[in-house]
């Protein structure tokens, strides 16, 4: 008996040409037709990929992002990579392994971390449908507009949508940043090259002094100023930075104000939000770098210098706070 590949495999195909009898062939079904296409609607309608549909439909509606096409989105996508979702413990598996990667302000692939639970045909982030997957958003909560990756991360690790908040695992509040993604939303009242501004450099710890006053974290001053206290070698390279200022009228390409000032945002971004830990990711590089925010901003600034794809920060364009992305 036939199988139902090969059964389409000798299908050929016929048309008439305009105003005449005979029938022309036109060509067959081959296997590429078969693979990608056919198959793809085969397994959506098998006995077995329904019971995987209402496991899928479940988790999506946990993470609140059971709408629009969503549904049928991660369906091909674990079609696509071919990966076991009935078996509970495998997403135990990948959330245990995200919690330590977080816990131990560490960095992984999503690919590995999926691998780490599931044995997909071949990398999650080589699959047609994972962007589209990675981009699904579910509904906004309460106080913040939905971003990418909150479905995703919420479906493999048994997440949950809060309604404050990105990610709730368990009982860890987590935060997505991607890219665009800004920190800490503040205008500040003082521009980098002010006269106010420029003024606190040549004061007493004057530099630490002015990244507060161009980040918009006063609140947050001295601890600024004891990081730099406390750090010869910071404090030689923020010394470069001054006279780099003072004697060319800018900032020194790569120097530490901005990324002071990124530090500084961050810290004031986890304690307005209240979230515990937070999560930069650059999808292209399929890379996700996690940070458990610390209790001062010396331990957030040690953490973030010794991280295994470091952040960088830049300044927003219109002067609404500043952004990160992994190096």
């Amino acid at each position: 008996m036939k199988t139902f590949k090969q059964f389409f495999e000798d299908i050929s195909l016929y048309a008439k040409a305009p105003n005449q009898d005979e029938l022309n062939h036109v060509g067959d079904i081959d296997n590429d037709f078969y693979n990608n296409i056919l198959s793809k609607y085969i397994k959506l309608g098998s006995s077995e990929s329904a019971s995987s549909r209402k496991i899928i439909e479940a988790r999506l509606d946990a993470a609140n992002a059971l709408k629009d096409n969503n549904l049928d989105i991660f369906q091909l996508f674990i079609s696509d990579i071919e990966i076991d979702v009935v078996d509970k413990n495998k997403f135990n598996k990948c959330q245990e392994v995200f919690l330590n990667t977080i816990q131990n302000n560490a960095s992984i692939s999503i690919d590995d971390l999926i691998t780490s639970a599931f044995s997909p045909l071949k990398p999650p982030s080589q699959s047609q449908y994972y962007l589209k997957a990675w981009e699904t958003k579910p509904f906004a909560p309460t106080l913040a507009n939905p971003g990418h990756g909150e479905a995703f991360l919420s479906f493999f690790c048994n997440g949950v949508k809060p309604k404050k908040g990105d990610i709730k695992i368990e009982s860890h509040d987590i935060e997505l940043k991607g890219p665009d993604g800004r920190l800490y939303k503040n205008k500040t009242e003082i521009g980098i090259y002010d006269g106010p501004a420029l003024e606190l450099i040549t004061q007493p710890d004057g530099p630490g002094r002015y990244i507060a006053a161009i980040s918009g974290t006063q609140q947050y001053e001295q601890q600024i100023v004891d990081l730099i206290n406390s750090n010869q070698e910071l404090a030689a390279q923020i010394n470069v930075d001054v006279q780099y200022m003072q004697e060319r009228h800018k900032l020194r390409p790569g120097n530490l104000f901005i990324q002071l000032g990124g530090v500084a945002q961050l810290y004031a971004y986890k304690q307005d939000q209240k979230f515990e830990s937070i999560v930069f990711f650059d999808v292209g590089n399929s890379i996700l770098q996690a940070c458990v925010i610390p209790n001062t901003i010396l331990e957030l600034y040690n953490i973030l210098a010794t991280a295994d794809h470091r952040v960088g920060f830049q300044r927003a364009a219109d002067g609404g706070g500043w952004k990160a992305k992994i190096k």
